[in-house]
């Protein structure tokens, strides 16, 4: 009886895995399309681009490798979204070991890293388009409690 419980275990855990990796997958195409992100910024190779380590469960939601443009505030960065099931301390640890030199900041519900020292964050993040950051921010998609993984930076120099 004991094994056959592990093995209900193990199958259910399988099962589970892949629901989660459809159901993140769904959720992640869910959001683009609601957002109206055109597929060429949806492209997974896309991801090569950013400076930034990513995640590994997070996926891509859009990568605006030319930067958002503003009708009142010009041009931002290059900018990039992932989704991630993750917690928001699974994150924030992950974000804190790969961001060692950043400036870290809570701002409402969301946790900033800066590249630069920032003295105060009041309207973000249209007053920061032209700084290098990270950003995690709670959001729910589709009635499911996901983290938003933003990120503003430079393309590498070549």
């Amino acid at each position: 009886m004991h094994l056959s419980r592990i093995l209900f275990a193990l199958i259910l855990s399988l099962f589970t895995g892949v629901a989660l990796a459809d159901n993140i997958d769904q959720l992640t195409q869910s959001l683009a399309q609601k957002m109206g992100v055109p597929e060429k910024y949806r492209q997974t190779s896309l991801v090569r681009m950013i400076p930034f380590a990513q995640y590994p469960e997070s996926k891509l939601v859009f990568n605006r490798y030319n930067g958002i443009t503003f009708d009142d505030h010009g041009s931002s960065l290059p900018f990039a979204m992932f989704l991630s099931l993750a917690s928001a301390e699974t994150l924030e640890k992950f974000y804190d070991k790969q961001l060692p030199g950043f400036h870290k900041i809570r701002h409402g519900d969301s946790t900033l890293w800066f590249a630069s020292e920032v003295k105060t964050v009041v309207n973000f993040p249209v007053d920061h388009i032209d700084e290098v950051w990270v950003a995690l921010e709670p959001f729910i998609v589709d009635g499911v409690k996901v983290m938003l993984v933003k990120m503003n930076y430079r393309l590498a120099q070549k």
